[in-house]
């Protein structure tokens, strides 16, 4: 029997060099083709880090892998949110509203079993806690409800784990699947 633990990490640091020049005709008509929405795709709306720690048993013709994976805070700005449309470069901008993801743990969990050299079998459940992601609105502005904004970026509740944006993790619960490995 062994046991090997494994790890792995990144930290995720985006950002934007130079100007977004929007063409003469839509800046006169008061728009902008790089505004917040834009640039929350572009560097914020990815988890700030990830970390994944796990470890592979084996004993005999068996094998069990664990893994647990931390995503990181993701920041998205969802068109539908007031002043997404203001530049991406506004000087008030980290004082308008934000949707945040929290950081999630997700847990996988991988059963194998060796019946020879030529065939094995194994079961995996990812997602094994049944983690969703969770958002919250920051910076609301007055005369607006958390409420009111949540209805705007999920669709009036169809999308409660998400916005239609997306999201830093998947939204699906513990899926099982099971696998037949033939080596010829």
């Amino acid at each position: 029997m062994w046991a090997s633990p494994k790890r792995s990490h990144s930290y995720n640091t985006s950002y934007r060099t130079g100007t977004v020049h929007t063409p003469s005709p839509i800046a006169n008509a008061g728009g902008t083709i790089f505004n917040r929405t834009e640039q929350g795709y572009q560097l914020t709306s990815r988890p700030k880090y990830k970390g994944v720690l796990g470890v592979d048993v084996e004993y005999e013709t068996w094998n069990f892998t664990l893994n647990n994976a931390l995503f990181g805070p993701a920041t998205f700005v969802n068109a539908d949110l007031p002043d997404s449309d203001k530049p991406a470069d506004d000087p008030k901008r980290d004082s308008y509203v934000r949707l945040v993801f929290d950081p999630k743990v997700v847990s996988d969990l991988v059963v194998s079993y060796k019946f020879n050299e030529t065939i094995s079998v194994s079961v995996a459940a990812n997602n094994i806690l049944n983690v969703f992601p969770h958002y919250k609105l920051e910076n609301i502005p007055a005369g607006k409800t958390e409420q009111g904004l949540r209805n705007d970026v999920d669709f009036n509740g169809r999308y409660q784990y998400t916005s239609y944006d997306g999201a830093h993790i998947g939204i699906n619960v513990t899926t099982l699947s099971t696998n037949v490995n033939v080596n010829f």
